[in-house]
């Protein structure tokens, strides 16, 4: 009974070590507007082109959120990018400007779609990214400005939308996902979050390809639902993969 402890004790600790072994580079980039962002890349062993996933964080957070689940991408996989919008974490420069998202007008919010866009090109252009196979996520309004993002750049393969809205800041997202067209999207709120959760079967309707919804009964908002939900991340990433094939 001792050593079966202890092998499950080593299994456990060997998957933690894997987890949490994958490589990262912190980069930067300048968006079309002189916004330096700042960001995480998690990069996958091995020499193939691997797919990509964008991940996109809510508001008064930052791109740390995400880690787990980036960690847990890289070994299913994928090349994954965090970033930090601008006004958060590190990405408050705008050449000598200070930024800070609590004083943002609706149209300094619209301007973090610059944000994702210097994110999607920085990614199709690592040696490592089959840049073919580019995903967004996002949670809050990092799921709005990745439907907004989508909606215009036809060549990203499949969105995940955790807590979205049908605005935030001004950021809507009806339209959207009319214009998303027949692409795959994950929508996932929890009952106990009612904007969300009513935003998401209203978004369903809209959706003129294969939309998923996932509901749960009391988990919160946005990235909080990780901690409600421990199953959540690895049904994220079935998803993705399956969205893929």
């Amino acid at each position: 009974m001792r050593s079966q402890r202890l092998l499950l004790v080593c299994g456990i600790l060997f998957c933690a070590a894997r987890l949490f072994s994958a490589p990262t580079q912190e980069v930067t980039f300048v968006t079309a507007d002189s916004v330096t962002i700042h960001g995480t890349l998690y990069l996958c062993d091995g020499d193939q082109k691997s797919p990509a996933l964008v991940l996109l964080h809510m508001l008064r957070h930052k791109r740390q959120d995400w880690d787990v689940l980036a960690r847990e991408a890289v070994q299913t996989g994928f090349v994954v990018l965090t970033i930090d919008l601008r006004g958060h974490g590190q990405s408050v420069k705008e050449g000598s400007r200070t930024l800070d998202f609590k004083e943002f007008s609706n149209a300094e919010f619209a301007a973090m779609l610059e944000d994702v866009k210097s994110a999607v090109s920085f990614l199709r252009n690592e040696a490592s990214v089959d840049a073919n196979c580019l995903s967004l996520a996002g949670a809050s309004i990092g799921a709005n400005l990745a439907l907004k993002y989508a909606a215009i750049d036809t060549a990203i393969q499949s969105i995940v939308l955790l807590s979205p809205g049908l605005e935030y800041r001004g950021l809507t997202t009806e339209e959207e996902m009319k214009s998303y067209g027949k692409r795959p999207v994950l929508l996932i709120a929890a009952r106990d979050d009612d904007y969300s959760s009513d935003s998401i079967q209203k978004l369903a309707t809209l959706a003129r390809g294969p939309a998923r919804q996932q509901l749960y009964e009391s988990a919160g908002h946005g990235t909080f639902m990780f901690q409600a939900e421990p199953g959540l991340g690895k049904l994220i990433l079935d998803w993705l993969k399956s969205a893929a094939e």
